[in-house]
């Protein structure tokens, strides 16, 4: 588990990559109360015979009475486990979702993003860097915790710290060795020298929705470093286990220097055209989805769904590819994906922050055979697109208006299933699915 040494640390880091310009809004006192005290201000809440609590309570965000520190994980088991058969209105048996759980992970980090983006700007702009500094150490602090050493098993797709301990042996009588003991964190050096912070958005909801994606991404890559860790442990190579340790806060450290970085843009108004050209247009499959499917079709069955790439029947993966307008169009960007009776993929979209959405959906021509399923594209309930896709009708483009904001699906009804006996192959891609300001 992260402590002082390896918070202070990061945080440290995490400013010195701030450029001239922008780290010249942080007095030097501010910085050492931000680094010596504030980035551990969560753990503090639960000082509550030490006068800790008191001083950090009016800063502290609490989410269905949850403090937001530690994350929920993502519930995945309904979206492979949980099917019912049902009769549809021609009378005709099809397989139905039991039920399908709340993303607890995003809603969590997307209420708490926002809050702490949003108090950390007011206070920068209006000059209580006291304020500011309480607030921007309780992000950092959140995002080092769910990104590196054992925390990072929980939150997206995630699992419970003590997941590995069941998993895995240790010789006997080793308790130094069990997963929980190896991987609570070492006292190691690391930098992130030359590490030029990226700008995650010019409003609060626009940097609270690309930080998520950011947050998953570290904490899924800092996630696999941890068997190797494991491994090296028990085979004695200390080194090897130090540097990996290294590379977890140094992934840690970057997110943060993202986070303050676009906090002090936003509060200085200090942004670059080269920079906010970057962020007119977004790519989904960049995107961590808020609801993704699982269990799909062969040859995805596990996998699920790929991006930026299909997969052939062999597991290798091959170029996107539709047919559209009796020719074929590659796409460098997008999902493939197998088929289900139905699935899902869910983005929640920030208001007032991207303009549309266009793309393809289509037939796999290499890779398909005989197909047919209903593509659609709806946001906040309402379809916005509906095709059904043939092997007469192999692919479609679809261009939808997003500014509103809210909950866009990316749907798929498939009346053959998975259990269609080879008659029916549907190798579905997504092609560059782009939103755009």
């Amino acid at each position: 588990m992260p402590g002082q040494f390896h918070h202070s640390r990061m945080t440290r880091e995490a400013l010195r990559a701030l450029p001239e310009p922008v780290r010249a809004h942080l007095p030097p006192e501010s910085e050492l109360l931000l680094v010596d005290t504030c980035c551990m201000n969560p753990d503090r809440y639960f000082d509550i015979a030490g006068g800790g609590h008191e001083r950090v309570r009016p800063y502290t965000l609490l989410i269905d009475g949850i403090q937001f520190h530690y994350l929920p994980n993502t519930s995945i088991e309904a979206e492979y486990k949980y099917w019912g058969v049902a009769r549809r209105a021609d009378g005709e048996r099809v397989l139905r979702r039991v039920r399908v759980d709340p993303n607890d992970n995003w809603r969590h980090a997307w209420a708490g993003f926002n809050h702490y983006i949003g108090n950390s700007v007011e206070n920068l702009r209006a000059g209580r860097l006291d304020d500011a500094m309480n607030y921007i150490g309780i992000l950092l602090h959140t995002l080092q915790d769910a990104s590196t050493f054992l925390h990072s098993l929980e939150g997206p797709n995630g699992a419970d710290l003590f997941v590995l301990d069941r998993l895995m042996d240790t010789p006997a009588g080793r308790f130094d060795l069990l997963p929980t003991s190896v991987l609570r964190g070492r006292m190691t050096d690391f930098d992130i020298v030359g590490y030029a912070p990226a700008l995650l958005g010019v409003t609060v909801p626009e940097a609270a929705f690309r930080l998520y994606s950011g947050y998953a991404r570290t904490v899924m890559s800092n996630r696999r470093k941890l068997i190797p860790m494991l491994h090296k442990s028990h085979e004695g190579d200390e080194a090897g286990v130090d540097a990996l340790s290294a590379d977890i806060m140094r992934c840690a450290a970057r997110l943060s220097a993202d986070a303050v970085y676009t906090i002090f843009c936003q509060a200085f108004n200090h942004f670059l055209q080269a920079e906010t050209d970057l962020l007119r247009a977004v790519y989904l499959s960049d995107l961590m989805p808020v609801r993704e499917p699982r269990g799909l079709s062969m040859p995805y069955r596990f996998i699920s769904w790929l991006p930026d790439a299909a997969l052939d029947q062999s597991l290798k993966p091959r170029p996107l590819r539709i047919e559209l307008d009796g020719s074929c169009a590659t796409f460098s960007k997008g999902i493939a994906s197998g088929s289900h009776f139905d699935y899902t993929f869910a983005w929640e979209l920030p208001p007032a922050v991207y303009a549309r959405l266009s793309g393809a959906v289509g037939l796999h021509p290499d890779l398909s055979r005989h197909g047919d399923f209903v593509a659609q594209v709806a946001l906040n309930g309402q379809v916005l697109f509906r095709s059904r896709i043939t092997d007469a009708h192999p692919g479609d483009r679809f261009e939808c208006a997003t500014n509103g904001g809210g909950l866009l699906e990316l749907q798929v009804e498939c009346a053959f299933g998975m259990g269609n006996a080879g008659q029916c192959v549907n190798n579905i891609v997504w092609g560059d699915l782009k939103l755009t300001k």
